[in-house]
């Protein structure tokens, strides 16, 4: 079984509740950009990686986990349904 046949029932898509300003990127070279929030604990900041998606607005830059965390982005396909905050 491949990768996409053991992946394929689950969801992965990822919602952004307030899209004004953000854009989808994925890192195309090589040059050295961070993340623009420190994981918990870490007290660097980590890089992006050739390859990465990120998020960008107002030119700071997130990884999608960092996104995640902090509530930039969610899993929860029904986001809308909780109304702007």
């Amino acid at each position: 079984m491949s990768d996409s046949e053991e992946i394929s029932n689950e969801d992965f898509r990822l919602y952004v509740p307030r899209s004004d300003g953000w854009k989808a990127h994925v890192k195309t070279d090589s040059q050295k950009e961070y993340c623009h929030l420190k994981n918990s604990g870490e007290d660097h900041f980590h890089l992006l990686t050739t390859g990465e998606i990120y998020l960008e607005n107002n030119e700071e830059k997130f990884c999608l986990n960092c996104a995640l965390a902090h509530g930039f982005i969610t899993r929860n396909r029904l986001h809308w349904q909780h109304g702007r905050e």
